[in-house]
């Protein structure tokens, strides 16, 4: 018998990534995404958020906030990205949304990577989720964070190759 959830309604970020032979079934859940302008077309992106609510679906729209967390940001809103959504919801019957941030290209990624770090914001409808969020036993293709505040998340944005370190030596060493 399936034990019903106990405790206050809320949302936390849901967001995942990993591996390439990996889906939502069996990819980590993530405190930070990375957005390579370098892998882009154009000069913005939109970077969909999804964000979950915990509790019973409810036959209603529910509202919660988002906003830009000034100790984890280190890009500047105009440049590097736009003006986060006033309000955001969680629709009737549904237990998940997807918070949209629209990311501009800027010459200064080409040099260095910039932060974007945003938070939820609980309202009257919802109050915050896991500030202390554990890793999800089996969600295992990727790179694993153990422990994460789920109602923070930052998107690390640039415009460059990052070049892989190779070893030297070894059975690929060029010849002379």
């Amino acid at each position: 018998e399936l034990m019903s959830y106990e405790g206050s309604e809320g949302v936390y970020f849901a967001v995942q990534w990993g591996t390439s032979y990996g889906n939502e079934k069996t990819w980590p859940y993530m405190p930070f995404s990375n957005l390579e302008f370098v892998k882009v077309l154009g000069n913005e992106t939109t970077v969909q958020l999804k964000v979950m609510v915990t509790g019973p679906v409810k036959d209603y729209d529910r509202k919660f906030g988002v906003a830009i967390n000034p100790d984890s940001t280190t890009s500047q809103k105009g440049v590097h990205f736009n003006d986060l959504p006033a309000e955001c919801t969680i629709k009737a019957n549904e237990w998940f949304t997807y918070v949209p941030i629209v990311v501009k290209r800027s010459a200064d990624l080409k040099a260095s990577v910039k932060k974007i770090g945003i938070k939820l914001v609980a309202t009257k409808d919802l109050a915050l989720s896991f500030p202390a969020f554990d890793a999800v036993a089996g969600f295992t293709s990727g790179t694993i964070v153990p422990t994460f505040d789920a109602t923070m998340h930052t998107i690390n944005i640039s415009d460059f190759i990052v070049k892989k370190r190779q070893g030297y030596g070894g059975h690929f060493r060029r010849r002379n």
